[in-house]
């Protein structure tokens, strides 16, 4: 194996076993249940599903960024570290930004937008 193709084979951040259960008067709410999966340095990694189906929870979970009344267990690891899910607020702000962003999801409206004016356009602009 090459030296090009190791480098984008490496995994920079690693999620095993990932389950957000948030705790309501009504009992628990699984959101993300058994969720693993590798993230590759060079790669581009997108999170695809119905609306509701976890990909925000997840990536909330992530970032550190989850409300109290949510409980994560599994295991979270890369960018040095790891062990991300019990990391102190401070290390996850300073990773925040430094390493690595969360880019929201557009609204649907504006992707069928999008997608019309693509579709009107030359075909070099698409």
């Amino acid at each position: 194996m090459n030296t090009a193709q190791s480098a984008s084979e490496r995994v920079i951040l690693r999620i095993e076993n990932l389950k957000v259960v948030f705790q309501s008067s009504q009992g628990e709410l699984r959101a993300v249940d058994c969720v693993s999966l590798n993230l590759k340095q060079g790669k581009r990694t997108a999170l695809l599903g119905e609306s509701g189906c976890g990909k925000s929870v997840l990536a909330l979970a992530v970032f550190g960024l989850l409300p109290k009344t949510a409980s994560v267990s599994g295991q979270i690891s890369g960018l040095g570290h790891e062990d991300l899910l019990n990391l102190s607020p401070e290390m996850i702000n300073d990773l925040r930004g430094e390493s690595w962003f969360l880019s929201r999801k557009i609204r649907m409206e504006a992707s069928i937008l999008f997608l019309r004016l693509a579709s009107r356009l030359p075909r070099p602009f698409v």
